[in-house]
């Protein structure tokens, strides 16, 4: 498990909201604080945020900055809209990647502890120096033209909150369909409605999925349904995708893929120009290079094991079938 995600700049002033109409109401940024070296005055009015900060159970976090650094160099490539990463500090990120501290949110006892410090995400509905924000899980992967995320959650009719519905199998969409998933979330920054989701905090402790759980509940029959390319979070769903022009926009969950399913289908997003080359040469061959390195040493040191376990028990049965002693003639 693990968890990451990414935000944007803070206004050094005390801060308006910005809602949906238009509409400012004056109000103090409580619980976020700017990154030294951040520049907090931006001509911005959209950014795209994901999330950094430790989690149980978290390993190789070069991974997941690595994969940050992918989505910067492919959003750089289609859109002047920053990346922000959401981090406390904690974290140690590169200096390409625009950090914006924030202060952790976690409930005191979780039921699922890989998503403990999930709920930090709800500071999203804090960024209130923008009209609108997307949030990208650190493990996301964009193909294609990634502002063409804005136009597709104006598509349906700029709700307060677009996102893919989650995978019907799972048993807690018969209980309460439809059900989103937070990988992704496109929504507009407000004050109130970040307040509403601090309060839930300690609620998601109780929750099988967290923060996920929480924002279902809160967004319930308030939110709209973006396309299921917009969030591709299952293997079968990666290896029969239709074909999508090289100008489009698909974004993979690429956690919850099989782990073979992934290098084939970035090479052929490569081919297809859905992927920048220099993207790929700089942040992603090599990371699969390591991966692949990794996983022949694991295999060679399991059979290793495994033939001196077996060559253990041969010369075992063969030792105890020598020591028998012959039998006495009459």
């Amino acid at each position: 498990g693990l968890v990451l995600l990414s935000a944007v700049f803070q206004t050094s002033l005390s801060g308006y909201i910005l809602d949906r109409n238009g509409k400012r109401e004056g109000a103090a940024d409580e619980g976020v604080g700017v990154a030294s070296g951040t520049n907090t005055s931006s001509s911005h009015k959209r950014a795209f945020v994901s999330l950094m900060v430790p989690a149980p159970g978290l390993h190789r976090i070069e991974a997941y900055i690595n994969q940050l650094e992918l989505m910067r160099c492919h959003l750089e490539h289609y859109t002047t809209d920053p990346l922000i990463v959401l981090t406390d500090g904690e974290v140690p990120l590169p200096p390409s990647l625009r950090a914006k501290r924030v202060s952790v949110l976690k409930p005191s006892q979780s039921r699922n502890k890989k998503y403990l410090t999930q709920p930090t995400k709800f500071h999203l509905w804090n960024l209130t120096e923008y009209d609108r924000v997307a949030y990208l899980d650190s493990d996301l992967v964009l193909l294609g033209n990634a502002s063409l995320l804005w136009d597709a959650c104006a598509e349906a009719n700029n709700a307060s909150l677009c996102a893919v519905e989650d995978t019907p199998a799972e048993e807690r969409l018969k209980r309460q369909p439809p059900y989103l998933n937070a990988g992704l979330l496109v929504t507009f920054p407000n004050r109130s409605t970040f307040h509403t989701l601090r309060s839930h905090v300690e609620d998601t402790g109780t929750r099988l999925l967290a923060e996920q759980d929480v924002l279902n509940e809160v967004f319930r029959d308030r939110w709209a349904r973006l396309p299921p390319h917009l969030n591709l979070f299952d293997s079968p769903r990666l290896r029969n995708r239709h074909h999508r022009a090289s100008n489009e926009l698909e974004i993979w969950h690429a956690k919850l893929f099989a782990a073979s399913d992934v290098p084939r289908a970035l090479r052929r997003a490569v081919r297809d120009g859905k992927v920048p080359q220099d993207c790929w040469d700089a942040f992603v061959h090599e990371q699969f290079h390591k991966t692949r390195v990794r996983h022949i040493y694991i295999a060679c040191i399991t059979i290793a094991c495994f033939s001196s376990f077996f060559a253990c028990l041969l010369l075992c049965s063969r030792g105890g079938r020598s020591a028998k002693p012959p039998a006495h003639s009459m």
